[in-house]
């Protein structure tokens, strides 16, 4: 024993003497293997199935379905593909109007949409009203008259089945209207209401939000219009309930 150091006994840590061999080891330089500990995570990260934590990418194992799964688990159920009668509505729009950049925006959105047909499920007489506020025009909507039940006609007859309809009322064309792209989505899934301008620069709700606001679950007052009143016009003759 040449000199002072920590004996363990018993669990516990106490101040002894040293060996000969403990002194040499403790006098030993402690190598820096850091570069090289670095240096072999690269190469394991660029191995399949591995990854890196620091640079944020995704491991290579993970399939597309699966990171699809997740975001989709995040974010809630995946919004339903429009009905053909809206495929229609994009086509005239592009050909008689020149908006640019557009989403097809909602008044009240599909997130709305769904959770109130599942709130409503045991409330028939609601659930009828809220249908109706969707796809009944409260006005003239170019050919199509104030009070036209033929798309709401559509509505009810898949009330039996919440998932069809979910998607017939997420392409109600009264709940459509095309929208500037980037407010839009920055609306997400909050109300979207149609304002149309007063004299004195006075906002005021159109029929069709109007009636729809009350059942919208997060109602900010944005909006993400974008049309003139010329415009909205020309729009509106193109409407398609098939």
């Amino acid at each position: 024993m040449i000199g002072t150091g920590y004996t363990f006994r018993n669990g516990g840590v106490t101040p002894g003497l040293m060996s000969a061999a403990g002194a040499v080891r403790q006098a030993m330089p402690v190598a820096d293997n850091r570069p090289a500990v670095i240096l072999q995570r690269k190469q394991i990260n660029g191995r399949p199935g591995f990854s890196s934590e620091a640079n944020g990418q995704a491991s290579p194992h993970i399939t597309v379905a699966q990171r699809k799964r997740v975001f989709q688990l995040a974010r809630g159920p995946r919004r339903p593909g429009f009905r053909s009668n809206v495929t229609r509505m994009r086509k005239y729009i592009k050909n008689a109007l020149n908006l640019g950049p557009y989403d097809m925006a909602h008044r009240m959105s599909y997130h709305d949409i769904r959770e109130q047909v599942e709130n409503l499920k045991g409330d028939p007489k609601k659930l009828n009203q809220m249908i109706r506020d969707i796809t009944v025009p409260k006005r003239k909507f170019g050919k199509i008259k104030k009070g036209d039940k033929a798309y709401y006609s559509l509505a009810l007859g898949a009330k039996k089945d919440p998932k069809l309809l979910v998607k017939i009322l997420n392409s109600s064309p009264y709940n459509l209207r095309p929208g500037d792209q980037s407010t839009n989505r920055s609306i997400g899934a909050r109300g979207d209401l149609h304002y149309e301008k007063k004299p004195k620069l006075k906002r005021t709700l159109t029929p069709q939000s109007k009636d729809l606001k009350k059942w919208i679950l997060d109602n900010r007052g944005e909006s993400s219009d974008i049309m003139s009143k010329d415009q909205f016009k020309t729009f509106e003759k193109g409407l398609d309930t098939n």
